[in-house]
């Protein structure tokens, strides 16, 4: 099976899809018997599916095993919803989120070392800028991290941050924040997260 940090999508019989799910995930509903031979595992939504034996080969000798049918079981404290297509905004907002959370970590380590340098050339004085830095370095790891859990959770704390970013003088940063605060208010995106039980 893959690295515990991938997602994964389950497709049931009867064509509902459930995910993502990491690796425990899915290894719980393998040993709860909420999927068996009969079942489809893929990375994304729509597929391209393989069959779960695969990944877990002892369902390939026993296909009627238990849990024939997966639907109407419990999957742990909460059901996850089926899935459908993840909306497009959201995407955006996620390459967004990653990709303003790079240029600021860049920044954030190149003005680090400059700042630093002119401090040294100063007697120290040159460091009293420091913050302004540091600020975007930890604006970009917030941004990197909050983007990779899109689809958990919203990245709002991460947009604003990349907001704040203007006061280093990142353009971008401000420009991909609004847009992202933006996206996260349509309703499809608010229905996406809603349906996974996070309201925001």
């Amino acid at each position: 099976m893959a690295a515990s940090g991938q997602f994964w999508y389950l497709r049931v019989p009867e064509g509902q899809v459930y995910g993502p799910a990491d690796k425990a995930t899915l290894d719980q509903w393998v040993q709860q018997g909420r999927a068996n031979a009969r079942c489809f595992v893929g990375r994304s939504a729509q597929g391209p599916w393989e069959p779960i034996g695969r990944y877990y080969p002892h369902l390939s000798a026993n296909p009627g095993g238990p849990g024939a049918a997966v639907s109407g079981g419990s999957y742990g404290s909460a059901p996850p919803p089926p899935v459908g297509n993840v909306p497009g905004k959201l995407e955006a907002v996620r390459v967004m989120t990653i990709v303003g959370g790079a240029l600021a970590t860049l920044y954030g380590l190149g003005a680090t070392g400059g700042i630093l340098a002119l401090g040294i050339a100063s007697f120290g004085l040159g460091c009293l800028c420091l913050p302004l830095p540091v600020y975007m370095l930890i604006a970009g790891v917030v941004a990197l991290t909050q983007g990779l859990d899109t689809f958990k959770k919203p990245p709002r704390t991460a947009a604003v941050m990349q907001i704040i970013c203007i006061i280093g003088g990142d353009v971008i940063n401000l420009v991909l924040g609004i847009i992202e605060l933006m996206y996260l208010n349509d309703p499809e995106i608010k229905a996406y997260y809603r349906a996974r039980g996070i309201v925001y």
